[in-house]
Protein backbone atom coordinates (compact mmCIF):
# COMPACT_ATOMS: atom_id res chain seq x y z
CA UNK A 1 0.00 0.00 0.00
CA UNK A 2 1.50 3.29 -1.09
CA UNK A 3 -0.14 6.67 -0.62
CA UNK A 4 -3.35 7.89 0.97
CA UNK A 5 -5.63 6.79 -1.88
CA UNK A 6 -4.41 3.18 -1.79
CA UNK A 7 -4.57 3.14 2.01
CA UNK A 8 -8.16 4.41 1.91
CA UNK A 9 -9.13 1.75 -0.64
CA UNK A 10 -7.46 -0.95 1.48
CA UNK A 11 -9.44 0.01 4.58
CA UNK A 12 -12.65 0.45 2.57
CA UNK A 13 -12.44 -3.18 1.38
CA UNK A 14 -11.84 -4.32 4.96
CA UNK A 15 -14.84 -2.39 6.28
CA UNK A 16 -17.08 -3.75 3.51
CA UNK A 17 -16.05 -7.32 4.40
CA UNK A 18 -16.31 -6.74 8.18
CA UNK A 19 -18.78 -3.90 8.88
CA UNK A 20 -18.55 -4.39 12.66
CA UNK A 21 -14.74 -4.28 12.60
CA UNK A 22 -13.15 -2.82 15.70
CA UNK A 23 -9.95 -3.27 17.67
CA UNK A 24 -9.03 -3.23 21.33
CA UNK A 25 -5.42 -2.19 21.86
CA UNK A 26 -3.71 -4.52 24.35
CA UNK A 27 -0.13 -3.26 24.24
CA UNK A 28 2.44 -1.30 22.22
CA UNK A 29 6.08 -2.44 22.23
CA UNK A 30 8.80 -0.06 20.99
CA UNK A 31 12.18 -0.87 19.50
CA UNK A 32 14.87 1.37 18.01
CA UNK A 33 13.46 1.22 14.47
CA UNK A 34 10.27 -0.77 14.99
CA UNK A 35 7.12 -1.18 17.01
CA UNK A 36 4.62 -3.95 17.67
CA UNK A 37 0.90 -3.36 18.12
CA UNK A 38 -0.84 -6.13 20.05
CA UNK A 39 -4.63 -6.00 19.80
CA UNK A 40 -7.89 -7.94 19.87
CA UNK A 41 -10.48 -7.70 17.07
CA UNK A 42 -14.29 -7.85 17.14
CA UNK A 43 -14.18 -11.68 17.21
CA UNK A 44 -11.82 -11.83 20.17
CA UNK A 45 -8.86 -12.96 18.04
CA UNK A 46 -5.51 -11.55 19.02
CA UNK A 47 -3.05 -10.08 16.54
CA UNK A 48 0.48 -8.73 16.79
CA UNK A 49 1.68 -6.43 14.00
CA UNK A 50 5.41 -5.75 13.70
CA UNK A 51 6.15 -2.47 11.90
CA UNK A 52 9.63 -1.49 10.75
CA UNK A 53 10.22 2.26 10.52
CA UNK A 54 12.42 4.31 8.18
CA UNK A 55 14.77 7.02 9.42
CA UNK A 56 11.94 9.47 8.68
CA UNK A 57 9.60 7.52 10.98
CA UNK A 58 7.46 6.06 8.20
CA UNK A 59 6.38 2.41 8.16
CA UNK A 60 8.35 0.52 5.51
CA UNK A 61 7.41 -3.06 6.39
CA UNK A 62 4.63 -4.80 8.30
CA UNK A 63 4.48 -8.42 9.45
CA UNK A 64 1.22 -9.57 11.07
CA UNK A 65 0.82 -12.60 13.33
CA UNK A 66 -2.68 -13.92 14.06
CA UNK A 67 -3.97 -16.23 16.78
CA UNK A 68 -5.69 -19.43 15.71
Amino acid sequence: VTGKAQLGAYFQRGLEAYPDLHFGLENVLWGLISLVLYYTNQNGSRTAEFMELSAAGKVVRVVAHYSA
